[in-house]
């Protein structure tokens, strides 16, 4: 099957869910109102010359058998009426937009460095994946083509000062917030992008695709939510590959303790990181995991150029600011990241050096003092 045959399948199964059989099933909802430059004169456009065919767009008892039917007319009669100026500027608006799905794969964060975080704190990586809404899964030197604790080792440290390293607890505890609200703001400021395109907007290649009973206000969702499963695909990618080895004083805890504290303590203040390899069948279960995620990323970057670079009713300098939003959150999610592993590279960097070392002794305990606690970790396995 064909890549747009597979995305149109998986579009109209979507739709059937939410309303098979029901010819009604449409948006009705755009058109109403636009960015702030469009705003000043596509009303005027569409009252003067489209009056019937946005009664009609918005008239939810008529139905659209067709697909995208009338949202196609409507767009047919408002788009001529505008001023050569302004096609030329939505087709370069456009162009930038469509430009960026790519372009995040590239500085964003990356899919594999995300999920080695989740190990620790899972809600932080978490959001710092859905608030750069394109996949990058690292495979240049990530969870398949190489070993995780040579990965680890790879990551260069940054050089933090000694007292940031033995700050006090409401020092850490700034640092953490500062993170979450990081997080926070990239998912949050993804959420709003994607709802302004949507509602604000109107993305040619959701109506032309003509699917029944999936509103064309759907898609754009659609291609934003799809961050969460690949998300989860590139930690399940990891955990089959390699399974973490817990302390002595970590099991004496409760699960949901161990959880909290790890969650939102630093990593540079955290536990060390020790990953050993999976045996056997585990190892094919790895690479399947790692190969059907590098094609989902593909996948959702081919469809969130297709959709977001046929956008229309946006002029350059509103298509900037949401350029500039996405691509400074993007930036600020892998300042996070940057630091983060940086931190688990220095607290974990003794471990992964015995752990590569397949000629060293097998160490019986390892004791660390990370914050004020001694930690005694099991004998290590080298497969």
């Amino acid at each position: 099957m064909r890549p747009h045959g597979a995305v149109i399948l998986v579009a109209a199964l979507v739709g059937s869910a939410f309303g098979a059989g029901n010819p009604y099933i449409r948006a009705h909802d755009q058109f109403l109102s636009f960015f702030p430059a469009s705003q000043d004169f596509l009303p005027g456009i569409i009252q003067s010359n489209c009056a019937g065919q946005f009664a009609n767009y918005t008239n939810q008892s008529l139905p659209d058998g067709e697909g995208h039917a009338w949202a196609g007319k409507l767009i047919d009669c408002v788009l001529p009426a505008c001023t050569q100026g302004y096609q030329n500027e939505f087709t370069v608006s456009g162009l930038l937009i469509g430009l960026l799905p790519a372009g995040l794969s590239q500085f964003g964060p990356s899919m594999a460095d995300l999920a080695l975080l989740a190990t620790r704190r899972p809600v932080l990586a978490f959001l710092l994946a859905f608030g750069t809404p394109s996949p990058n899964l690292g495979l240049q030197g990530g969870l398949i083509n190489r070993d995780l604790a040579s990965y680890v080792l790879t990551v260069p440290i940054v050089g933090l000062p000694r007292w940031l390293m033995r700050a006090p607890w409401v020092v850490r505890a700034t640092i953490s917030c500062v993170e979450y609200l990081v997080g926070m703001l990239a998912t949050g400021n993804v959420v709003y992008q994607v709802y302004r395109l949507t509602y604000k907007a109107v993305s040619q290649a959701t109506v032309s695709i003509k699917i029944p009973n999936v509103p064309e206000t759907y898609i754009l969702f659609f291609w934003m939510v799809v961050m969460a499963p690949i998300f989860g695909i590139a930690y399940s990618t990891l955990r089959a590959g390699y399974s973490i080895a817990s302390s002595k004083t970590i099991k004496r805890k409760s699960a949901v303790v161990t959880w909290v504290v790890d969650e939102f303590t630093p990593s540079l203040y955290g536990r060390p990181l020790r990953l050993e390899r999976r045996p056997g069948g585990w190892v094919y279960l790895h690479v399947v995991l790692g190969w059907f995620g590098s094609v989902l990323s593909i996948l959702h970057i081919w469809l969130g150029t297709v959709v977001l670079g046929s956008i229309l009713f946006v002029t350059l300098p509103d298509m900037m600011t949401v350029v500039e939003a996405l691509v400074g959150c993007a930036l600020l999610s892998r300042i996070v990241l940057a630091f983060e592993l940086d931190g688990i590279k220095q607290v974990s960097s003794p471990e992964m050096l015995r752990y590569c070392s397949v000629d060293a002794e097998m160490p019986r305990e390892v004791k660390r003092d990370a914050g004020g606690g001694a930690e005694e970790l099991e004998p290590m396995r080298l497969d």
